[in-house]
């Protein structure tokens, strides 16, 4: 129903080849390992990319060791709190968290502050 809609909506079927922007959304924090052959072959065809590359949440692939095959970013957009996970790539990759709208209560009950977003529900980590 979805496709239909945006077809509707004029959107174009063709398959791009060539991209100013890659958004990694495909598995996330709950990807299991190893990794179908496709999806390594759309991260290496990522990596290859000239493009600006953004993963959300974690970028697929990566397991914490930087060695491994795993979509290699510019940027993540990490939802409610950095992962730990995250600490362990590389320096020059840019991380923000966005707040989902996580009550206070929950951090108080983990022990946790409440992060302190801007304005615009976005906070920028620096490590």
């Amino acid at each position: 129903m979805q496709l239909q809609r945006a077809l509707d909506f004029g959107v174009e079927t063709s398959i791009p080849t060539h991209f100013e922007v890659w958004i990694d959304a495909y598995l996330g924090f709950s990807q299991r390992f190893p990794l179908p052959d496709h999806v390594l072959a759309k991260c290496n065809e990522a990596n290859r990319s000239e493009a600006l590359k953004i993963s959300l949440d974690v970028p697929t692939g990566f397991d914490g060791d930087s060695n491994a095959l795993y979509f290699n970013c510019d940027r993540i957009l990490t939802l409610a709190a950095p992962k730990k996970l995250l600490y362990k790539l590389p320096d020059s990759i840019e991380i923000f968290i966005a707040d989902i709208g996580i009550p206070s209560a929950v951090y108080q009950k983990f022990e946790l502050d409440p992060l302190p977003f801007d304005v615009d529900n976005i906070l920028k980590l620096i490590r």
